[in-house]
């Protein structure tokens, strides 16, 4: 074997190693990312219900203040002048 061969076998040595190291690093960055996806939906559910809940309650103020306004109107209508 020339010296050539074996330092082109050491490289490729080398160069698989480093491949098994980065597909190691590679599976773990996936499992932390599909970690930090599943906590940032339960986030995202729960700002979508604070939202909804907000937009109802919204809603009904607006109903009653417009029911209360009518009511007045209608007392008013009914006051003997």
């Amino acid at each position: 074997m020339t010296k050539l061969q074996r330092e082109i076998d050491r490289v490729d040595a080398a160069q698989d190693k480093h491949e098994a190291e980065c597909a190691l690093r590679y599976g773990e960055l996936n499992a932390s990312i599909r970690d930090l996806k599943d906590g940032m939906k339960w986030v995202i559910r729960l700002g979508a219900g604070i939202a909804f809940s907000l937009m109802s309650w919204m809603a009904v103020q607006l109903w009653d203040h417009t029911q209360a306004d009518i009511e007045a109107a209608r007392y008013e209508a009914r006051a003997p002048q």
